[in-house]
């Protein structure tokens, strides 16, 4: 048989089936059917998901073995480190929360069928303020309201039928893990990246914390709280983010396969003009230091000529607690007017510019040669650095229980002291209802100077829980080591990530803090590579339906909502007008949908294909429990070929069936066609050199290969080419999308190891390497 070069072949090798060792009915050799359902009854697929779930782990031990623990684990297959950004314990799963898991465990099943060494870890961000204010509101320890949640949802995860890597798991508010969030905090310390500094903070008066730019409405209001967040001048802990802007800049061009416009955020967020920043003096009429003020230039040899600085209007300097306050010139020492720019957009409020009210006028040869000796000399200092334009240092002061704390002991005589590495973890108290800052633990408070032996208090800030989120990719590969972070060697064996599956939502800060503490970390010569994240796959956000009172606005639970004609809406106790519309799925909004009712209902590979169905990841998928029919019907119709096909194998009278059978006469050579089309669909999934990953469009290919093989009577059951491609083509097209169907369907014991070798001309198949696929029995 001749096809065109475009397509691909398959060289099959499958045994023949054996109807009686086939695993769910081992012992009463039936095959259910059912006119109804086309066999696939809710009772099948009960004990089909029974038989199969809990054989998952026993088939991750064994792979572990294998491709981990082994001796010549590193030898016998190229790596390949799945991840998805782990969830935060808010106590239940929504099905956006799916569709994430769902996505990265597509992509490590699929490899390990490839005969990868994947690695696909999960753990918990189980730090910050919405744990503690549940907490609180229900009086319990925020441990113990952690915990449970995270019971929950593991839970709901193992219903799923995924394939995580529980023995990596990793649990953010566990000591054993924040210590060395604040051993990374004290490295940097050390090298002058983490300081202490007066910023203009969101201050939240409801929840006394501060607050990201990105935790502020357009209103002004606290995203948590809903308070009017006020702007406050304090004392916080800074990460020298901006001192690594430019290689931050410059890594973005070593990211082939992330997706452009993430990219883009990046820049923006960073800056591309390269620059010089000062950090300058502020000081009042007296020449006394009250404050000091990061300030950028892309001519840094015009310091020699500025006589003031502009500010925003909303800018500190320009308050009226600053009158009579100057910046000092770094170079001349001269006191620099502050002055309020007029052109100065909303976006930088916190930008101050040096600037000239003197026009062209200039210092003289003489005194313009010494400035400029001073700013080469001043250039080298720890005051100066070189930055682009936008990226600022990154705030971790938070003002709240819940977080790592940040492991400084301040001292009347030594100032901010790091705490010993050999005394770390810095332990958080036992939590006391009343007390809602650490501020509140006096005795906890109280303690010795790591350096001089004397009187002095503990930090009583905690860190971001970004901080956490940095590094957690990092432990997952060596996560029970109690000596160090990690173990190099093992770090040079699974780094860098090879696809992070997470939300566009973090493309910003997230990601940039990741590739920050990663470039520190290769500097101190920890990891062999800068950047964390080979691809990056954004998915789209899962939307639901919300109800809002018109007005006001407010959230109303579906359950108050009562439905008119014409897709109008009224509150079922009051009549008032409800307004409808598709958002992020949210417990505060109403619209979550607990995947636990769909898959008790419809089963884990019905719920998983779903959200896998005919969308682009990256794209939004807008829920509605009907656009599930097309996938069960797939599964149905998967079920009721290989029916038709035993009964005829073993004698039995055909069966009707709800689902019409076409009159088309397929010949082997489109079956085969249309097979090729979906073994070159796989290129979609190749992580390693495909930037737009597209798993819907091999589901796709595959779903148009059971509508063509429905055509299938008795002629096709009777010729033992067409059953050995329907084997091949499902036993590889199926398995990583449906593990319970795959599993029952398509693997009898015996076929352990079936393979199918793909080829393509040139003899290379569509990873460009020689690359066999082989099934993975998981009983």
């Amino acid at each position: 048989m001749r096809v065109k070069k475009s397509l691909v072949l398959y060289k099959v090798t499958v045994r023949p089936i054996n109807i009686k060792k086939r695993r769910v009915y081992l012992q009463t050799r039936e095959w259910p059917v059912d006119v109804d359902n086309d066999g696939y009854t809710d009772q099948v697929r009960c004990e089909v998901e029974k038989f199969w779930s809990p054989r998952l782990q026993q088939y991750l031990q064994r792979y572990h073995q294998q491709h981990h623990n082994s001796s010549d684990a590193e030898e016998c297959a190229q790596k390949c480190y799945c991840l998805s950004m782990f969830p935060y314990p808010s106590g239940n799963l929504h099905m956006g929360h799916v569709r994430v898991y769902t996505l990265s465990n597509l992509f490590a099943q699929f490899y390990r069928m490839n005969g990868y060494r994947v690695i696909h870890p999960i753990g918990w961000d189980a730090f910050g303020l919405p744990a503690e204010n549940a907490a609180i509101e229900r009086g319990v320890d925020t441990a113990t309201w952690t915990l449970t949640n995270i019971q929950s949802m593991r839970s709901q995860l193992d219903k799923l039928d995924l394939t995580l890597d529980w023995d990596r798991e990793v649990l953010t508010s566990d000591a054993k893990y924040y210590k060395w969030t604040q051993w990374l905090f004290v490295q940097m310390f050390k090298r002058g990246l983490a300081y202490q500094a007066n910023a203009t903070v969101n201050w939240d008066p409801v929840d006394n914390t501060v607050l990201a730019n990105e935790q502020v409405d357009e209103q002004g209001n606290s995203w948590r709280s809903g308070a009017k967040v006020e702007k406050r001048r304090l004392k916080q802990w800074f990460l020298g983010v901006a001192r690594y802007s430019q290689s931050l800049l410059e890594g973005l061009g070593q990211l082939p396969l992330w997706p452009k416009h993430v990219k883009e955020l990046q820049r923006q967020w960073i800056g591309e003009q390269i620059g010089v920043r000062f950090i300058c003096d502020v000081i009042d009429d007296k020449n006394e230091v009250v404050d000091k003020v990061p300030i950028f230039t892309t001519d840094p040899e015009s310091l020699v000529d500025v006589d003031c600085v502009f500010t925003h209007k909303n800018n500190f300097l320009s308050s009226s607690s600053a009158d009579g306050w100057f910046v000092r010139n770094p170079i001349s020492g001269a006191k620099l007017q502050i002055q309020v720019s007029q052109s100065m957009n909303y976006g930088e409020t916190e930008v101050v510019k040096f600037g000239s009210s003197r026009g062209s006028q200039e210092s003289s040869s003489q005194d313009k040669r010494a400035d400029l000796e001073k700013l080469k000399t001043f250039v080298r200092s720890p005051d100066s650095f070189v930055s682009t334009s936008s990226v600022r240092d990154w705030l971790i002061s938070r003002q709240r229980f819940w977080g790592a704390p940040i492991p400084i002991v301040h001292c009347d005589d030594c100032g901010a002291v790091p705490v010993d590495e050999r005394d770390l973890p810095v332990v958080l108290p036992k939590r006391e209802p009343e007390k809602k800052v650490l501020s509140d633990y006096t005795n906890w408070i109280k303690t010795t100077c790591p350096s001089c032996g004397k009187s002095a208090k503990r930090e009583s800030d905690t860190m971001d829980t970004f901080v956490d989120s940095s590094w957690y990719f990092l432990r997952y590969i060596d996560p029970n080591n109690e000596m160090r972070i990690f173990d190099k060697d093992k770090q040079s064996q699974y780094l860098p990530v090879d696809l992070y599956v997470g939300g566009i939502e973090h493309a910003r800060l997230h990601l940039l803090y990741a590739r920050f503490v990663m470039h520190v970390l290769h500097d101190l010569k920890l990891v062999s590579y800068k950047e964390p994240f080979r691809n990056l796959l954004c998915q789209g956000l899962m939307l639901s339906r919300t109800f809002r009172l018109d007005g006001s606005g407010h959230y109303v639970s579906p359950n108050l909502v009562i439905e008119l004609a014409g897709q109008e809406f009224v509150h079922s106790e009051n009549g008032q007008k409800i307004v409808s519309q598709y958002e992020k799925m949210s417990k505060s909004k109403h619209n979550g949908v607990n995947p636990d009712e769909l898959v008790q209902e419809f089963g884990s590979d019905a719920v998983k294909c779903y959200v896998l169905d005919n969308v682009n990841p990256a794209k939004e998928i807008f829920y509605n429990p009907r656009n599930l029919m097309g996938v069960i019907r797939w599964r149905n119709r998967l079920w009721l070929l290989v029916t038709k096909f035993i009964n005829h194998r073993t004698g039995k009278s055909a069966i009707s069936s709800k689902y019409k059978q076409s009159d088309k006469d397929i010949s082997m050579k489109q079956l085969c066609a249309q097979r090729n089309k979906a073994a070159a669909s796989f290129v979609h999934m190749n992580c390693f050199k495909v930037a737009e990953l597209r798993p819907d469009k091999t589901m796709r290919q595959t779903q148009a290969l059971t509508n063509m093989l429905k055509t299938f009577d008795a002629k096709h059951y009777s010729d033992s080419r067409y059953p050995k491609v329907f084997i091949g083509s499902y036993d590889n097209g199926v398995a990583f999308y449906a593990v319970g169907v795959d599993g029952n369907v398509v693997r009898p014991r015996g076929q352990h190891q079936q393979r199918c070798e793909r080829v393509v001309s040139g003899g290379q198949n569509c990873f460009g390497a020689d690359v066999a696929e082989r099934g993975c029995s998981f009983a």
